[in-house]
């Protein structure tokens, strides 16, 4: 199975293409705060939609984390939602797989979207899963997931960014691929997995090869294994 890894943070697997964590309605999280953003998920769907048209994509997977308000809708979400994902069953079949923030998702859908609980399906020996609860039973050996957001931590004098990452790992002692989008809402932030602070909670990163992971940038910039990365002490 070829895998086409977007700069975007999606991944096209033949004619499906994967999202990860969206967050529609963080916007609404900011302004509480005090922190005033333009609402974003016009933008995003606009993104997404060129993304379906140049890769000419016949199926939508999204991760999970579709939506950000926990534990109930917004009214931000109450409206962008179901208009957002309208617009893409016109142009494809769209799954989606239950995140940790997607309570009450099944409100917001279209009758045609298959709604998933978060351990996800299994399609050609993929496991298509939000990440945080045991894998599935079944034949795959792949699992392609999202949920923990993973960035990488770069810091100099005085100075720290973080930037969006892809993890390649595998299970412990098994064949079996692991793949993590990055978060495709950058807005989210991430987990800076070469941070001493970072501590993998989910059962399937419990069970995986993290020190040997591969890891990348968004642009595929290969930066090497997961344990030859320094790591800040804090």
């Amino acid at each position: 199975m070829q895998f086409k890894f977007l700069k975007e943070g999606a991944l096209v697997i033949g004619k499906t293409l994967i999202i990860g964590d969206l967050h529609i309605g963080i916007e609404t999280d900011f302004a509480s705060k005090g922190v005033t953003i333009p609402y974003q998920t016009e933008k995003i769907q606009k993104q997404i939609s060129k993304l379906v048209k140049q890769n000419k994509i016949k199926h939508l997977v999204f991760l999970g984390d579709l939506r950000h308000k926990l534990p109930l809708p917004s009214r931000q979400e109450q409206r962008e939602v179901p208009e957002f994902l309208e617009y893409f069953t016109k142009k494809c079949k769209v799954s989606i797989i239950k995140g940790n923030h997607d309570g009450e998702l099944e409100k917001l859908v279209p009758k045609q979207i298959e709604v998933y609980p978060s351990a996800g399906f299994i399609e050609n020996e993929i496991l298509f899963t939000h990440g945080r609860n045991k894998s599935m039973k079944g034949k795959y050996n792949t699992i392609i997931m999202s949920h923990i957001h993973p960035s990488i931590e770069f810091w100099s004098s005085g100075i720290r960014m973080v930037e969006p990452a892809w993890i390649r790992t595998k299970l412990k002692d098994t064949d079996t691929e692991v793949i993590i989008l990055p978060s495709f809402t950058h807005l989210r932030g991430g987990a800076a997995i070469n941070s001493s602070n970072f501590k993998p909670k989910c059962p399937i990163l419990k069970k995986a090869d993290l020190p040997n992971s591969d890891i990348y940038l968004l642009d595929g910039t290969y930066l090497g294994k997961l344990k030859d990365l320094r790591i800040r002490n804090k």
